[in-house]
């Protein structure tokens, strides 16, 4: 990396030939859009491609900054991050650069521009740009935009940029967002539905870190019929947001309340007999939608009455004195659709702590699973089919997969998250759906860095499937204390060896009643990968710039592939050699018949002088010789 003014002309050549021959230049018309900041002063809007993100940054401020810079950092910090600055020159002229940002928060630039310019406009009250930036820019000290999360940062200040930039010195933030998104669709019945609110009442948050608060809540008369849910979303009381870390709606059996609408109790309230949980939000998600053929069943009139809906506080300042009125709202329908729609829950049974986990390791990886004896007494025949999921973990910087196994064959992994942030547990529809059969095991694994300090004194690794038809399965939970115990008494094992070694669990496989399934759960075998999938290749895109004295430029965009199998590189070489072997053999054998002859000549004449050459020996060559020479 070099510093600002060594590349001060150079960056105004290759962003003034930019706009005219990077294609066609994006318009408004972006797929998805996320404030960077609480108070909307920062937006971004951007849409995607298979190799390309397209952002367009937009500022309300009334401060005059003279740059804006905005990028990816792997966990929300500035320090480590991969910024695309804008800023201007003497000259007024905009320019943006590739900046990376070292862990004391000193921006240096990238030889390597990958942040390219697409327009830039000032507004009367802020500023406008787009650009383009690849997912893997074949530049191995840059971020790789993949799949799941990205903690998008960003930072903006006054003054010009001479030789580097000390971004904590100046006004940052950062925003976590799932670029590779998949765009909301509008279900035709969903303008048609009804809305019904269930909330807290002015509820006492406790002063403790990690809380649970619960409020009964009745149906109204109308739910004696069946309904069915297509769509909830949650509603934070103003400066809550971070307070509130998730929410359910579970529905309760039959109990006496005495009749009230609503109800606050305690959580370990024995009347509470819980049943199905039918939603569930989490800190940075938004309303999520179920596809057309698929609803939460609610009422009938063998359904059940009564609502309880569990809150879930992080009250991390401990502060005295908070009260809270959030809650959920569900969109429901009386045409009822094709399938009943289920929520499973596969994790562990209870809060583990960060520090129990071996120290000093790069990835301790906890895994949970629906074993294939669950599986196999939970599903129907033909399945379930599962449709989005929701991650749940207590760490910033958790790394996430959840693998789809059948008869120790790894079939896909169903999603995953290489920066899990427990602050933005957004539920995702998959972009694959997954047919999980009766046998079929499902492991989910959260992987932690322990060199790292934790933000938060506990560890929660546990996911959410959203799938049809629904079954008579509650969760499916595993008993983490016994693994997390084996570790602490292995700690020269490698994380390959702790897996391997790792002994029978034991495994709640309960029924809505909350029955298990008759058999022995306290000892299951482990599910392990035998066949696992092929590594995945990874590909990336960069655009090569050349700039002349005329400011011509060449554009190439090309594909560069990583291959991570050994085997494959090994064979792949073999064959790249002999392939070298016989080019060139065949070039040899190209040789023109008169090239042979005048290599002949060539070397008699290195040993004999003309007069001694034996013409009655080469005429054809002296023949062509005389003739060359006239010519």
């Amino acid at each position: 990396m070099v510093p600002l003014k060594q590349v001060d002309n150079v960056c105004t050549n290759i962003l003034r030939v930019e706009s005219e021959t990077m294609g066609p230049i994006v318009n408004n018309n972006y797929t998805f859009s996320e404030p960077l900041d609480d108070r909307h002063k920062y937006h971004m809007f951007w849409t995607y491609d298979q190799k390309w993100v397209t952002i367009r940054v937009q500022t309300m401020s009334d401060t005059n900054d003279d740059w804006f810079a905005v990028g990816f950092s792997p966990d929300g910090l500035i320090g480590g991050s991969d910024m695309c600055i804008l800023w201007t020159d003497t000259t007024s002229h905009y320019k943006l650069q590739d900046i990376h940002v070292d862990s004391d928060g000193i921006g240096l630039v990238d030889t390597s521009n990958d942040c390219h310019l697409i327009n830039a406009t000032k507004l009367s009250n802020g500023l406008s740009f787009a650009f383009k930036r690849a997912f893997n820019t074949c530049d191995p000290i840059d971020y790789t935009i993949e799949e799941g999360t990205t903690n998008m940062v960003w930072s903006t200040g006054s003054g010009l940029l001479i030789d580097r930039i000390d971004f904590k010195a100046n006004k940052y933030g950062f925003r976590p967002i799932r670029l590779m998104n998949i765009p909301e669709r509008i279900s035709p019945d969903l303008p048609k539905a009804k809305t019904y609110d269930f909330l807290n009442d002015d509820i006492p948050v406790p002063v403790l870190n990690t809380s649970w608060q619960c409020t009964v809540h009745r149906l109204p008369m109308v739910f004696y019929r069946k309904h069915h849910i297509v769509k909830y979303e949650p509603i934070i009381e103003a400066g809550n947001y971070e307070l509130v870390h998730h929410m359910k709606l579970i529905m309760l059996k039959d109990a006496h309340f005495d009749n009230q609408t609503y109800l606050a109790v305690d959580c370990d309230d024995q009347r509470l007999q819980y049943m199905d949980q039918i939603s569930a939000w989490a800190n940075g998600s938004k309303a999520f939608s179920y596809p057309d053929e698929a609803g939460v069943p609610i009422g009938g009139q063998s359904g059940h009455q009564y609502l309880l809906l569990q809150t879930h506080y992080h009250n991390l300042a401990l502060t005295r004195g908070l009260r809270d009125n959030s809650g959920l709202r569900i969109h429901v329908v009386s045409k009822l659709r094709q399938y009943d729609a289920g929520l499973l829950k596969i994790g562990m049974d209870d809060f583990g702590q960060f520090a129990a986990l071996p120290g000093n390791r790069s990835s301790v990886d906890l895994s949970v699973y629906m074993s294939a004896e669950c599986s196999a007494q939970a599903l129907p025949p033909h399945g379930i089919t599962v449709f989005a999921q929701q991650f749940h973990t207590h760490q910033r910087r958790t790394r996430v997969r959840t693998q789809h196994v059948r008869q120790g064959r790894e079939l896909s992994v169903v999603n995953w998250d290489e920066h899990c942030n427990f602050e933005y547990l957004e539920i995702m529809h998959l972009k694959h759906r997954v047919n999980v059969l009766p046998g079929d095991a499902l492991v989910h694994t959260c992987r932690y860095d322990t060199t790292k300090k934790p933000v938060a004194p506990d560890i929660m690794c546990s996911t959410f499937l959203h799938y049809y038809p629904a079954v008579n399965l509650k969760w499916v939970i595993n008993d983490m204390h016994t693994y997390i115990d084996f570790m602490a008494h292995h700690m020269s094992y490698s994380e390959q060896e702790l897996h391997d070694n790792r002994p029978p669990m034991a495994e709640r496989c309960d029924q809505l009643s909350g029955d298990s399934y008759s058999g022995n759960w306290t000892a299951i075998p482990v599910p392990k990968i035998i066949i696992p999938l092929p590594p995945a290749q990874k590909f990336c895109t960069r655009i090569l710039t050349t700039v002349d004295k005329t400011h011509t430029k060449q554009a190439i965009d090309y594909v560069e592939k990583y291959i991570e199998n050994p085997v494959r590189l090994s064979l792949i070489l073999s064959v790249a050699i002999i392939l070298l072997f016989i080019i060139i053999f065949l070039s040899f054998q190209c040789l023109t018949r008169a090239e042979r002859r005048a290599e002949a000549l060539y070397a008699y004449r290195k040993v004999y002088t003309k007069r001694d050459l034996n013409f009655e020996k080469f005429p054809n060559l002296l023949a062509e010789e005389k003739v060359e020479t006239k010519a």
